[in-house]
């Protein structure tokens, strides 16, 4: 359905387009490993990072505090520190950081939302309990989320634990509005609607974010 060079296309335009936080940029990242035998890692876009309030608390078994392992590259690097303004922060509690990454899944060959959150005190990575939790503050109190709307992934261009939007419905929810636009388009004169921007004004609503209009069709949210 979507090749990785028409993702790139879709991706690169995308970043352009959106000036408002968070920002977005395209990232290839580099080599996993130092064999030659291993294709480059697919590149993806990347949010700028977010500040939010931890999703949940730390939960407890037999009355201590689970210690997730630490990430050997932590997601929550300093890279990004010129464009917080953590001054205001200093004497409250710790606010997690969460990046939003967009990639595109081999497997269902659609967009893929990725989230890589990770606790402002010590960068430990959230679980997909965390990640649930989020998003269900989003949805400001509605019906819970499906148990298997989220689930962990390693990151096709990192290699790193995070948590991910299953994509295994979104070919099915995407038919019928590009079925559409192609028509309105036939029929307004209109540039076909943007793969990409369709899928985001799907999944911008769940993460508390404004879909804005695509490079060639405006999507209303």
């Amino acid at each position: 359905m979507l090749s990785q060079s028409e993702f790139e296309r879709m991706a690169r335009q995308f970043a352009l387009l959106h000036h408002t936080a968070p920002t977005w940029a395209w990232f290839e990242p580099g080599p996993l490993s130092d064999s030659g035998a291993f294709a480059p890692p697919p590149g993806f876009l990347r949010s700028s990072p977010i500040v939010v309030q931890p999703p949940i608390a730390a939960r407890r078994q037999g009355g201590e505090e689970e210690d997730p392992p630490v990430l050997e590259e932590p997601i929550c690097s300093t890279a990004d520190s010129s464009a917080l303004d953590v001054s205001a922060l200093d004497d409250q509690p710790q606010p997690d950081l969460l990046r939003i990454h967009i990639c595109r899944s081999a497997t269902y060959q659609t967009p893929q939302l990725l989230l890589l959150g990770c606790h402002g005190s010590d960068g430990r990575p959230w679980d997909v309990d965390e990640a649930r939790a989020y998003l269900q503050r989003q949805a400001n109190g509605s019906q819970p989320l499906p148990d298997q709307m989220l689930t962990p992934a390693e990151h096709p261009g990192l290699g790193l634990p995070c948590v991910a939007l299953h994509a295994c419905h979104t070919a099915e929810l995407l038919s019928p509005m590009m079925r559409d636009a192609a028509s309105c388009s036939r029929e307004g004169g209109r540039p076909p609607l943007d793969l990409l921007g369709a899928w985001w004004s799907l999944v911008a609503p769940l993460l508390g974010l404004r879909a804005q209009p695509g490079p060639q069709h405006t999507v209303n949210t």
